[in-house]
């Protein structure tokens, strides 16, 4: 108690801490019942769409269990929970002796204990106060205090059973006997305030409901300080400069902890409202500024990106990460902060409305991150890095099994179409679409064993408005290349250059992999004809190819073309352990260049065309980008109609604009220059640092 007491003196010296009035204690337990129970009007036609998806067997994602914490309650499901508890309160269909690290069966225990507390403690359930559902609730709570079983992932155990016990505790504490209660305390002992960025949220979440259990206003003072001092751009885990969010290290993590940080701090918000301990003015205006430079741009018609996912590849999980950032921002909407107001109003409209009417449009580089968005009104591009100085993914708790290769360029198109939902167990894991890799029968390296990513320091981008460059110098596992990336307002511009390795395998690149909603097709001088099967096709210099709304336009004559199209056989289990086997088929394309064995100072070059047509991709004009360099020294490249020179220097470089104009590129440096008023203007971009802090400016 003595060490509580300092801790609490100390984060009041730091202004983290503000007295609590006289009944602040019961408003805020009132509030978390409310918050359990009820839902906010604005919150209706989002968990009208939401329970329009069949509710998911297998759950990991917290998120996902959040989600589904909102399906209405359902009174036949009560009534089963009553007549199929057994004497010792388990039930049959649940496996009590389950291994697994990630969705641990045995923790379906506790959502039940949630939801029959929910039905006993809402009084507009049919069930509301009935005797025999508390009963069975408290016969489930005995097996669990007795027994308290644990998962072999901590994170059960401080954080998933805590805090799914603590609300259920909230709602019915008082009908519990005061042996029960301090059993109950016991287990939710089990976290306590400590690790980093969202895991310190959580476990201080946790300590939060007990100390609200124990009425312990010093607790719940130093719970809160934990959790609003996460709230900041200055720690190494968390919010970043850029607006990514951080965990795990210096890796990406929008969909998985930073997405679980913005659905607490929403709750925590509505929590502390209208008291004493309500979220001050910055907090609001990061919270704010998480969603408007962070969350906005990484959901596209209610989906969240591929590439903001990491490492949960779950079933429906882009429309499920979706909706999560749609309910916070619902509620942090109610907040009174005008501009947040807005920017999560926004959100909801552009998202969940139809037709979809994208309001975001322009170019973002995550440089924290080494992520790329790029928006158009009808498309998105995306594409996923790594470095040295950025963790490209991981694999954990047998999550992301397969995806070596996940941040190693993955490039992805969106339209209006739902072309990478459900599509993981279909996918050649070694041709993300984007990404240069070998090609081998033998399994995936594990992301267990030391491969956190490319070795490379030269991997950034930076923004001209609805304009941008990124680029990637890639060195992993003996495989070096150089890949650029021009982003125009109708296409993207896809060049690598310097290929190379000393390993006996094959290396490809694929130019996309997704669902196949209509035919694939390939332009010859007789026309249009449908690809289908496993082609190997003759290269020439500029090969088209359309399926959907989405155009490939291959420039590069000296690889062998690949393109693979038709039915896909696939087990979600392959990626994602915590699955059982689950095979499922569909129609998938993959369209792919291999550079053969052993290449040296290869090179690629492609244009995609989202929302396109036929004809539009006929009438496309290649020479709307010239290539000038593409070796170990440079990638360079010219756009005619502008005027205008974009690219990066791998060693240093001089490029001759006019006869008496040369201008001299400093290794590792982006650049771009233009001609304005008969002088050309040349930027260079430091890779590592914010795309808005250009390094140079000069005029040659």
């Amino acid at each position: 108690m003595k060490a509580r007491i300092l801790a609490c003196c100390l984060l009041a010296c730091l202004g983290l801490l503000r007295p609590m009035q006289a009944g602040e204690l019961e408003q805020i337990k009132a509030n978390y019942r409310s918050l359990l129970l009820s839902t906010h009007p604005s919150s209706q036609k989002l968990i009208e769409r939401l329970t329009a998806l069949p509710p998911e067997q297998e759950l990991s994602d917290q998120m996902v269990v959040e989600l589904h914490e909102r399906y209405p309650l359902s009174e036949t499901t009560i009534r089963a929970y009553l007549k199929d508890v057994q004497a010792d309160g388990t039930w049959p269909d649940i496996n009590y002796q389950d291994r697994k690290r990630s969705g641990w069966d045995t923790a379906r225990h506790t959502k039940r204990m949630l939801e029959l507390a929910k039905a006993y403690a809402d009084t507009s359930f049919p069930l509301y106060k009935n005797k025999e559902v508390l009963e069975v609730l408290r016969l489930a709570l005995s097996y669990w205090l007795e027994l308290r079983p644990q998962c072999l992932n901590w994170w059960y155990n401080q954080i998933s059973v805590p805090k799914t016990l603590g609300a259920t505790l909230i709602l019915v504490y008082d009908e519990l006997s005061a042996d029960e209660q301090e059993a109950a305390l016991a287990v939710m002992e089990q976290a306590q305030i400590g690790r980093t960025g969202q895991n310190k949220v959580w476990l201080a979440g946790n300590v939060l409901i007990r100390a609200l259990l124990e009425s312990d206003e010093a607790l719940v003072q130093k719970a809160r300080a934990a959790i609003v001092g996460e709230v900041s751009l200055a720690n190494e885990e968390g919010i970043q400069a850029d607006w990514s969010f951080h965990q795990h290290g210096p890796q990406q993590q929008f969909g998985n902890y930073g997405l679980a940080f913005l659905s607490s701090m929403s709750f925590y918000a509505s929590l502390f409202a209208d008291t004493s301990l309500a979220f001050d003015t910055e907090t609001i205006d990061v919270l704010h500024q998480l969603i408007e430079q962070g969350y906005a741009w990484v959901v596209w018609d209610g989906q969240m990106d591929v590439n903001a996912l990491g490492r949960q590849l779950f079933h429906q999980v882009a429309l499920h990460k979706g909706f999560s950032v749609g309910f916070a921002a619902i509620e942090l909407a109610k907040n009174k902060n005008k501009a947040l107001q807005q920017t999560c109003d926004r959100y909801i409209a552009a998202n969940f409305t139809r037709p979809y009417v994208n309001t975001k449009v322009g170019h973002k580089h995550f440089w924290k991150s080494d992520y790329t968005i790029h928006r158009r009104p009808s498309w998105m591009a995306s594409l996923k890095m790594a470095s040295r100085r950025v963790v490209g993914t991981e694999t954990v708790n047998e999550d992301n099994l397969l995806g070596y290769y996940l941040a190693d360029g993955a490039l992805y198109l969106y339209t209006h179409e739902l072309d990478y939902l459900n599509s993981f167990p279909l996918w050649d894991w070694r041709k993300i679409p984007g990404v240069t890799a070998y090609e081998s029968k033998e399994p995936l390296p594990s992301l267990n064993r030391g491969h956190t990513g490319n070795s490379s320091e030269w991997v950034g981008g930076f923004s001209l408005g609805e304009r941008g460059l990124s680029v990637m110098q890639l060195n992993r596992d003996g495989l070096q290349a150089h890949k650029l990336w021009y982003f125009d307002t109708d296409f993207v511009f896809c060049l690598g250059g310097a290929i190379t390795t000393k390993a006996d395998s094959v290396v490809t690149t694929s130019v996309d992999q997704r669902l196949q909603k209509q035919p694939f097709y390939h332009w010859t001088p007789g026309g249009w004809r449908i690809l289908s099967g496993a082609l190997e096709l003759n290269q020439p210099a500029d090969a088209r190819f359309i399926s959907a709304d989405l155009g490939y336009i291959i420039c590069d004559a000296s690889n062998t073309l690949y393109v693979e199209s038709g039915e896909k056989q696939g087990n979600w289990k392959a990626n994602m352990g915590m699955y059982s086997s689950w095979p499922v088929t569909d129609q998938q394309y993959l369209l792919y260049l291999s550079h053969g064995v052993r290449p040296k100072e290869a090179t690629y070059a492609y244009f995609l065309l989202p929302n396109t047509t036929a004809d539009a991709l006929l009438d496309f004009k290649t020479s709307r980008v010239e290539i000038i360099q593409n070796d170990a020294q440079a990638q360079l490249i010219y756009l005619p109609a502008q005027d205008e020179y974009w690219g990066m220097a791998y060693a240093p470089f001089t490029l001759k604009l006019a006869e008496t104009v040369v201008q001299h590129i400093p290794a590792g440096r982006l650049f771009y220059l233009a001609k304005k008023d008969s002088k050309y203007l040349c930027y260079l971009y430091n890779p590592t640092e914010a795309d808005s802090d250009r390094l140079d400016s000069c005029t040659p």
